[in-house]
């Protein structure tokens, strides 16, 4: 309606029609994250301290300055020639699980074998985020950290369901080889013969944004016919390259992650002039 209220001057009232009224989205504080660690040969005693104080700061750092309602899922899964979920979805915003966590990643030692099975570690987490822990869950991550390329990787017969454990097979042992990489991120295939592409499932199917850290000395190390780096790059949200300091790496992307899942309140600065007409 519009109501003449003086020379050029009038009062419109509009009516807006809606099926839903929105005036706040709020955002959860809730956020679930899989560490997928590489503790291969190729990781010493040193890398190993550095890693676990690496990962006991992403934690400490996730769980500082939110609610106590607030749920911070964590599960570590650590690859070497296999990959092992050696912590299951665990609340770090609890002191019960906060203590589990820290068992846990007191537990982390070095593998002896030579493998590096990237694949199995991110099907493992592909797998975890689809469980019921975490479905009601909307800020998901996966962040995964190796010293070196893929040279093992998952069978098709070994491909399964299993949130536990991957089985791997030996593929290039010292270097990277096209099985290796194949379900991962692969410009090299046919057309019909398209890998599983693992991080995009992560991304797409389950809704998760996935972080790489690269650590450590990586001359004369290809991937798909790229640096180790660039082939992180080619399949990350976000990459970061940490030659001496895996803790910085994981520092970085839980400042991130916690910028991310902020509670906040989006309100619309008009709802209050706005009529809703829900007659229909």
């Amino acid at each position: 309606t519009i109501v003449q209220t003086g020379e050029n001057k009038f009062d419109i009232t509009l009516t807006v029609k809606t099926s839903q009224k929105i005036e706040k989205q709020v955002v959860s504080e809730d956020a679930a994250v899989v560490l997928v660690l590489d503790n291969s040969s190729s990781m010493d005693d040193d890398d190993i301290s550095d890693l676990k104080e690496g990962v006991r700061s992403f934690v400490n750092t996730l769980t500082t300055g939110i609610t106590s309602s607030a749920k911070r899922e964590i599960a570590i899964v650590m690859f070497g020639s296999n990959a092992n979920t050696i912590l299951s979805w665990t609340d770090a915003n609890t002191g019960w699980g906060k203590i589990q966590i820290n068992q846990e990643i007191q537990s982390i030692h070095e593998k002896y074998d030579e493998g590096t099975n990237i694949e199995g570690g991110l099907r493992l987490a592909y797998n975890l985020l689809g469980t019921d822990d975490v479905k009601d869950i909307t800020n998901k991550y996966v962040v995964l950290m190796t010293d070196g390329v893929p040279t093992y990787h998952v069978s098709d017969h070994n491909e399964s369901s299993r949130t536990d454990v991957m089985w791997g097979t030996e593929g290039g042992g010292n270097s990277a080889e096209h099985e290796d990489y194949h379900d991962i991120y692969c410009t090299q295939d046919n057309p019909w013969n398209q890998g599983d592409q693992i991080p995009n499932k992560i991304k797409n199917e389950r809704g998760a944004r996935l972080y790489t850290v690269l650590y450590g000395e990586q001359d004369h190390k290809w991937v798909n016919g790229q640096t180790p780096s660039a082939w992180l790059s080619s399949f990350a949200t976000q990459h970061f390259d940490e030659d001496e300091n895996i803790s910085l790496g994981l520092g970085n992307i839980a400042d991130i992650i916690v910028n991310q899942a902020k509670a906040w309140i989006l309100t619309d600065p008009m709802g209050s002039n706005v009529l809703f007409d829900e007659s229909n």
